[in-house]
């Protein structure tokens, strides 16, 4: 499959060389939305249990399709062939209604703002089966709140140092505080809406899931979605940092 995708590749790249003598960008997104679109159609054709893993980065999981933002085309014809270019926000998704089984996405949703967030899961509802399951993983906010008004396990404080050193906070620019943290979480840019779970239950529930339920990172009832988050696949071999990345993360399933 992977040496197909190739091939399909480089033939893209002969055809963007040629492309680009005549036109402008917009030629090259239309050939990659083409080309987009057959794989797409080839997965839901092949596959009885379709599953769509949204901001996939290295993250590219058998069995699943995998979507990742590409910044351009050019960018998209060196990433991974087996992983598919998608915004998120550019609405609607290039899928039929009632065509996917599960969705998946892990630490995404908070990189786009609220009102996205809730188009983007109408969308989703959309494009799921009935009974399809939209799992979302992302930083949880009342952790955050929580470690302001008590101090750190022991086993916690490797955890939250980790934490500091790998979101840059260090005694040259800020103190490694729980508010340092939060400060970079929610701010700086870095993400642009940050929630805990009443307001993504709520922010899901108005968008017509039918229900809404918070489960522990890598547990699932769907035997399609267990370890998840808990993976070491397409993580860097870094026990430390899986384990400040499940430390902060809590995870919901809604159900269309």
């Amino acid at each position: 499959m992977t040496l197909i995708l190739r091939k399909i590749r480089s033939r893209i790249q002969k055809a963007l060389n040629i492309l680009k003598k005549y036109t402008n960008r917009s030629g090259e997104r239309f050939i990659i939305r083409f080309i987009r679109s057959r794989m797409i159609s080839r997965y839901l054709k092949n596959n009885n249990h379709p599953r769509l893993h949204l901001g996939c980065g290295p993250r590219n999981f058998k069995g699943w399709l995998n979507a990742d933002f590409m910044r351009s085309p050019s960018y998209y014809l060196k990433a991974d062939p087996q992983i598919i270019p998608m915004d998120i926000c550019f609405l609607p998704l290039p899928f039929p209604d009632n065509s996917i089984e599960f969705v998946y996405s892990e630490h995404v949703h908070e990189h786009i703002t609220y009102n996205q967030g809730f188009l983007l899961a109408k969308e989703i509802k959309r494009i799921l089966k009935p009974g399809g399951i939209f799992r979302v993983a992302g930083p949880n906010v009342d952790l955050y709140l929580d470690l302001f008004n008590r101090e750190l396990t022991e086993e916690e404080k490797p955890i939250f140092d980790k934490a500091c050193d790998f979101l840059g906070i260090t005694a040259g620019n800020a103190p490694k505080t729980p508010l340092s943290l939060l400060n970079i979480t929610v701010g700086e840019g870095f993400h642009e809406y940050c929630y805990n779970f009443q307001t993504l239950s709520e922010q899901l529930k108005n968008a017509g899931f039918s229900s809404v339920s918070r489960v522990e990172v890598g547990q699932s009832e769907h035997d399609g979605l267990k370890d998840m988050e808990t993976s070491m696949y397409g993580r860097r071999q870094d026990e430390l940092l899986l384990k400040m990345a499940l430390w902060h993360t809590f995870v919901v399933e809604a159900t269309k």
